[in-house]
């Protein structure tokens, strides 16, 4: 069986802002789309508690990535980092 090639820290840190900016588009979404069903007010306190559940997950998905883009920022084949949206 042939032994895959190795990464080096360059390609690791450059695969890891990838993977970083692919998952965040996402979550920007999720987020936005939170937000504008909590501002039209068409949920009810169930689906309102839902919501809340989605931003909190979503905020630590967020956490999670940016110690993925700290993982990758020493790295300079790291693709450019871009504002954080808070939620």
């Amino acid at each position: 069986m042939v032994k895959p090639k190795e990464i080096d820290a360059d390609q690791m840190g450059h695969v890891l802002g990838l993977l970083v900016h692919d998952l965040r588009n996402p979550a920007a979404t999720i987020s936005a789309n939170v937000d504008f069903l909590q501002e039209v007010g068409l949920a009810d306190d169930d689906s309102n508690d839902a919501l809340q559940d989605v931003r909190l997950g979503v905020g630590e998905l967020r956490r999670g990535l940016d110690m993925l883009h700290g993982s990758a920022a020493g790295s300079p084949a790291t693709c450019p980092s871009r504002p954080r949206m808070e939620m």
